[in-house]
């Protein structure tokens, strides 16, 4: 859980954060020593991780600062589309680099006119042409998860993707686009992934997965929880100025 100690910690150091270009490095240092990022991560199928519980972290964590409130959520997300598609193999591979080497996880899903394919090449292996926007952590996220529609002879649908990014061509970023008035260490840029290629296990789940319900409508319980976090620090604020 985070702790008032860390919650107070993160919420003291927002102001210097709050410009175009930052990041919350340190608070996400801070929260992986907590151990907050594997926090999510289910011990087993009969121990999930509790949503009343998930909701509170969520909101502590929005209450202290929304914009790492926003970049965890996505992180959270992410680790529950692994757990929900992902194969045992996956799995273990993905939740152990949360849980060992510390590796932040987003979901990017967002896209304009030039939004995103994934070209079957065949032999276990992948292209992808296209953009994604409002990218929640962009040049910080370790492990993308992306969507695109997959274009493939026997395969057609919104197919998810794992991207590994040390291991493929760097993404074209466009800072130019985030232009906020809040959240701004949210570093939300567009990506153009146009060329990066990827393997047959980078892909999660089955074409169009991504919407089963109730998990995609569920969803938005999550970020709910993240902004309601922030409406009651502003209360707070308001309350004692």
């Amino acid at each position: 859980m985070l702790t008032d100690q860390l919650q107070q910690k993160i919420s003291e150091n927002a102001n210097n954060i709050d410009r175009e270009g930052a990041f919350p490095e340190q608070e996400f240092s801070w929260m992986a020593d907590a151990d907050l990022l594997a926090k999510t991560i289910a011990d087993s199928e009969n121990n999930p991780v509790k949503t009343a519980s998930l909701l509170q972290l969520l909101k502590k964590t929005g209450s202290a600062n929304l914009a790492v409130g926003r970049i965890y959520e996505g992180h959270v997300n992410a680790l529950q589309m692994i757990d929900l598609y992902g194969n045992d193999e996956q799995k273990k591979h993905w939740f152990d680099e949360v849980k060992n080497e510390k590796k932040l996880f987003s979901v990017w899903n967002t896209q304009a006119g030039d939004g995103i394919k994934i070209h079957d090449l065949g032999d276990g292996f992948y292209r992808l042409e296209g953009s994604k926007t409002f990218c929640s952590g962009s040049g910080w996220i370790n492990r993308p998860l992306i969507t695109g529609e997959l274009i493939s002879a026997d395969r057609k649908g919104w197919q998810m993707c794992i991207i590994p990014t040390e291991k493929v061509k760097p993404a074209i970023v466009d800072q130019s686009f985030w232009k906020p008035f809040g959240m701004r260490a949210s570093a939300s840029f567009k990506h153009d992934f146009t060329g990066i290629e990827i393997q047959e296990k980078d892909l999660l789940g089955n074409p169009n997965d991504y919407y089963n319900q109730p998990y995609f409508s569920g969803g938005a319980i999550r970020f709910a929880a993240v902004q309601l976090g922030g409406a009651e620090a502003i209360l707070s604020e308001t309350q004692s100025f």
